[in-house]
């Protein structure tokens, strides 16, 4: 198994895996919260227009990512922003092709290793998922891939592009920082000499990523860029209904558990077979893969898990191919089943939870209909009130119809604050899904709306998803 075309190969069927995904479901609330506050950020560079404060609460910097994807869709819509991810996540694999044949010196290692990486579910949803994740996982990617280079005379230049990819992949996404050690480990374990050496030039990895990325998150961020990142990142505390452990790690080992397991072996068979340093190095690789689930674990939430795994995943992968590079070289004549056998398991269970994570959500555009009608129904101008990820879709596919800050959720305010506001008659519409599916205070203040005489029902919209049925009730305000 070599040549550019096996390459070729596996990035096509990584490209088919995610392409069937795009246009399989219509945005998710983070997808389209991110889209929506790209658009905004632009019309903020361009014409001054106040816009709320995305830095205190994303979980990545509001000028990196979004304006960027904001692009894409305005060339292609949802589907040009999941594009981008796609390239993003091909990027990551080529990446992963020549970091492992670097690490191992084994081009049967690099391409078994892509095959693992492109077969998990995760990888092929977010190569359909417009989100922060997948150019944060190219840019570590890029960082790892540079870090790990060794020329002599370029080898210091590319240190300090690893230190500025990465710095750039944090601030893409702060929870990135959590794979920052392996990069550096990776960046010694990889430099020529002894100790000294290896040390020297993981702390200068460190060094120059530090100088890029304090003053840019103190000086250009300040301190909503401090707050967002200890909120979403370094402080992040547990969500409303916290998970144990003990369901964090066994959806993990659902989506990695065979990943991880292979690349087990691989430290095993590097501990037989290789020097100090590829043992070390396998080591290292293998332990990226439970990094987001030992963390995710200790604070009881699964939010965003799915995504976070396919993280670690990238550097275990080499640490699986290099196992099952092994057991093909062991017995040239049969040992490659095992690889293929390997890689279509995988891949078999990753294409059906790829689709399952896809069908998470409700389709929205008979919503984003009945909403559109229902504006130019209502009587008069207003703010809409719906809860939280129904409020992000809608600002995002209505737009300016939508108003840059049109939609509410009723966290957004204390309980109090919104219902005067209701009674006042502040809000042109009101959406309610139900039964609420995230926080119980946003049912109970949108049934007191259903119960209020200054509103009637408009239209009501059945939904299902993976986890059941509901209903979209939209509510009009009345006139007098």
């Amino acid at each position: 198994m070599s040549g550019p075309w096996v390459l070729v190969a596996i990035l096509a069927v990584q490209a088919v895996l995610s392409l069937r995904l795009i246009w399989s479901n219509t945005a998710f609330g983070d997808e389209a919260l991110y889209l929506w506050a790209g658009h905004l950020e632009w019309t903020h560079w361009e014409y001054g227009t106040p816009i709320p404060n995305f830095a205190a609460y994303f979980s990545g910097a509001p000028v990196l990512y979004p304006p960027l994807a904001a692009l894409a869709d305005s060339l292609a819509g949802l589907a040009g922003a999941r594009i981008l991810s796609l390239f993003f996540m091909l990027g990551a694999t080529m990446l992963l092709y020549v970091t492992a044949r670097g690490l191992f010196g084994n081009r049967q290692t690099a391409l078994l290793a892509c095959a693992l990486f492109i077969g998990i579910g995760p990888t092929a949803d977010l190569g359909a998922f417009a989100t922060y994740d997948a150019m944060a996982i190219f840019l570590l990617a890029l960082a790892t891939s540079l870090a790990v280079r060794s020329g002599a005379r370029a080898a210091e230049f590319l240190l300090v592009c690893a230190a500025l990819s990465m710095a750039l992949a944090d601030g893409v996404k702060y929870a990135s920082l959590l794979w920052n050690p392996v990069v550096i480990a990776l960046a010694g374990l990889t430099a020529h000499g002894g100790m000294r050496q290896a040390v020297a030039r993981a702390f200068r990895l460190m060094i120059y990523s530090a100088a890029a990325a304090v003053p840019a998150l103190l000086v250009l961020g300040g301190p909503q860029y401090v707050q967002g990142l200890s909120f979403t990142t370094i402080d992040r505390q547990a969500a409303d209904s916290p998970v144990s452990a003990a369901v964090v790690l066994a959806d993990s080992a659902d989506w990695v558990g065979v990943l991880f397991f292979l690349a087990l072996i691989g430290v095993v068979v590097a501990a037989h077979a290789g020097g100090r340093r590829i043992r070390l190095t396998a080591l290292v690789l293998a332990a990226a893969v439970v990094l987001a689930p030992l963390h995710q674990a200790q604070i009881h939430t699964l939010t965003s898990l799915y995504k976070h795994v396919v993280f670690g995943a990238w550097f275990g992968a080499m640490a699986a191919g290099a196992a099952l590079a092994k057991a093909s070289s062991v017995n040239e004549a049969k040992g490659w089943r095992i690889g293929v056998a390997a890689v279509v398991f995988i891949g078999f269970l990753g294409v059906g939870q790829a689709s399952n994570m896809f069908a998470f959500w409700p389709d929205s555009a008979r919503l984003v209909a009945a909403v559109r009608q229902a504006l130019a129904a209502s009587s008069g101008p207003g703010l809409m009130l719906a809860p939280n990820a129904d409020g992000h879709v809608i600002n995002y596919y209505l737009g300016a119809q939508a108003g840059a800050n049109g939609v509410r959720d009723p966290d957004s305010a204390t309980a109090t604050a919104i219902r005067t506001m209701i009674d006042e008659g502040a809000f042109a519409l009101v959406v309610a899904d139900l039964p609420c599916r995230a926080d119980p205070g946003e049912c109970q203040v949108l049934r007191a709306v259903a119960a209020t005489h200054r509103y009637r029902a408009a239209a009501v919209i059945g939904w299902s998803d993976h986890f059941g049925r509901g209903t979209f009730e939209i509510l009009a305000r009345t006139a007098g």
